[in-house]
């Protein structure tokens, strides 16, 4: 088996990487800003920073609902 680096794991045969502080924060700032209705619109404003690695409508959507959302018991 091999091993992964970089915290990257496999999912549905791509490598996915864990979520940094400073995308988080971004996360957090967008979602205040713009609300939780549009996660493609949501995505697309993450994307647009050069210091983010791609992330898809639904990474941001499951962050946020289970690790960014400070409603959230952790």
């Amino acid at each position: 088996m091999k091993e992964w680096q970089n915290s990257q794991v496999p999912h549905n045969n791509k490598l996915t990487k864990s979520w940094t502080k400073s995308e988080e924060t971004v996360l957090i700032d967008i979602v205040s800003k713009y609300g939780t209705k549009n996660w493609i619109d949501v995505s697309r404003r993450i994307n647009m920073l050069p210091h983010i690695k791609h992330k898809t409508s639904r990474q941001c959507r499951d962050h946020w609902l289970n690790f960014a959302n400070p409603k959230i018991k952790k």
